[in-house]
């Protein structure tokens, strides 16, 4: 990509997050549903993969139902998207469902590894977190345009939380979790490096293990947590956020592989009751994985 298209880029998403933090309620949803149309539209590649991937993963329904819940994935992205970015000055309600698993952890100030997936608003996730007080450092993929990751930088720290580039965040996660806070990322990507292969939507499919095996070196535990979109109201959304534990830092394991494989159960089983609010445009099987 060139310089001035990389600009250009910039200046585009400037444009379309200061026109959305200002817009009135009555208009929030056209936003939603422009870019929810727009990116049907545009991203033919993203709309292909995702339609083949609700088929595989739904073998029981028909290829019209299909394209549905594919479509709906893209709409639910567009809402997610805007929900994010008129954060915090629009904050989302958020409902913690019981047993609260993170509870205990934030009110004694103990290190946990947060996880989530690409499910419901997972930058919500992270949002509502911060709005306990709970000092959560984010390992995020940096967006290749420069302008466009200064700017998704600050709306992540708007939002309460402390991101860190993921080639970067060696250190700074072992400081936060030795000072008793929290680290999170979502890990149902294509995986960097450090993968094991997890049974995923009936498919073997390869997960970033880093974490986990972290985990496992220093017993912290891991915590699952999900934010799902309960209303269909775009200006005053509400979310259900859920806790799981993954592992409490005592439990004897065999393997890391043995705690990616049991969060990947729980992802599963909250992408089958709303399948409409994962992000099935990633290219998520893109070669055969091999056991580990």
């Amino acid at each position: 990509m060139s310089m001035s298209t990389k600009r250009i880029e910039g200046l585009v998403a400037r444009y379309l997050v200061t026109r959305i933090k200002a817009a009135p309620p009555a208009n929030v949803e056209k936003w939603a549903s422009r870019i929810s149309n727009a990116g049907w539209h545009v991203f033919s590649r993203q709309r292909r993969v995702a339609c083949a991937n609700v088929a595989r993963a739904f073998p029981e329904i028909d290829g019209k139902a299909a394209i549905g819940i594919a479509r709906a994935s893209f709409r639910h992205a567009a809402v997610a998207l805007v929900d994010s970015i008129r954060m915090p000055e629009r904050q989302p309600d958020f409902v913690w469902t019981s047993p609260d698993v993170l509870g205990p952890i934030l009110e004694k100030k103990l290190p946990a590894i947060v996880i989530s997936g690409h499910i419901g608003n997972w930058e919500a996730a992270g949002a509502a977190i911060a709005t306990r007080g709970g000092k959560l450092h984010l390992i995020v993929a940096t967006p290749t345009n420069p302008g466009v990751a200064v700017l998704v930088h600050r709306l992540r720290a708007g939002w309460g939380v402390i991101p860190h580039a993921r080639e970067k965040s060696l250190f700074p996660i072992a400081r936060a979790l030795r000072c008793g806070e929290l680290v999170g990322t979502a890990v149902d990507q294509w995986p960097a490096r450090h993968a094991v292969s997890a049974t995923f939507l009936d498919r073997p499919t390869p997960f970033a293990s880093g974490l986990f095996e972290y985990a496992m070196r220093t017993g912290v535990p891991m915590v699952a947590v999900w934010a799902i979109r309960t209303n269909q109201n775009t200006a005053t959304p509400e979310y259900t956020v859920t806790t799981e534990l993954v592992w409490d830092g005592e439990e004897p394991v065999h393997s890391a592989g043995d705690l990616v494989r049991r969060w990947v159960r729980m992802l599963e089983s909250i992408i089958r009751r709303h399948p409409d609010q994962y992000l099935w445009m990633h290219d998520r099987w893109k070669i055969r994985c091999e056991a580990r």
